[in-house]
């Protein structure tokens, strides 16, 4: 690999594991405790995530049961999820707070298809924007006659291949997700 590309490795890295986030915020189905994570909840006068705030758990497929650590965030908790797009009502039992994840319709797994299209298309444009700067960085050095043109050459070579790559596994991550709303 290019020392170009490695000095930005971390970037590509972090993209993927952006991508990996934003995409199990999206429901496929069946109930998963990514799905309530990203839930910001006004707590003690600040945003807080549920997590932060009670213990998640799946005791069923389409269930998903949230239990504060204290007791007064039942309603602000329970007012947070309905005022999400999650797409599920949450019911408040006392103590608890039980989510029951309806299956999904065909539109609405069209909805999330399109919303997993979109941030994989945000992930790309990332991929892109840093190979940019590398390719830049790569063009600076031959400028400053770091390195020859051939050498230049070989980066960018290196480089293209690099990013198909990643645009590659991006894909797949995306096509992974696609195959797991529509079934």
């Amino acid at each position: 690999m290019s020392e170009y590309i490695d000095q930005k490795k971390e970037e590509f890295e972090k993209t993927f594991e952006m991508l990996q986030k934003e995409l199990s915020s999206i429901r496929a189905g069946s109930a998963s405790p990514a799905l309530v994570e990203s839930i910001m909840v006004d707590a003690y006068g600040n945003k807080t995530p549920i997590p932060q705030l009670a213990s998640v758990s799946v005791p069923e497929p389409r269930q998903i049961v949230i239990q504060p650590w204290d007791a007064s965030l039942l309603k602000s908790i329970e007012k947070a999820i309905a005022d999400s797009d999650i797409g599920a009502s949450p019911v408040n039992e006392g103590e608890v707070i039980r989510i029951v994840i309806p299956p999904l319709t065909e539109e609405r797994r069209d909805d999330f298809v399109k919303q997993t299209k979109k941030k994989c298309e945000d992930s790309k444009v990332r991929i892109r924007t840093t190979r940019e700067s590398i390719k830049d960085a790569i063009h600076k050095a031959e400028k400053d006659k770091e390195i020859t043109e051939d050498e230049k050459y070989r980066h960018v070579e290196k480089l293209d291949a690099a990013i198909r790559e990643h645009q590659d596994k991006v894909d797949s991550i995306c096509q992974q997700k696609e195959t797991e709303i529509r079934s």
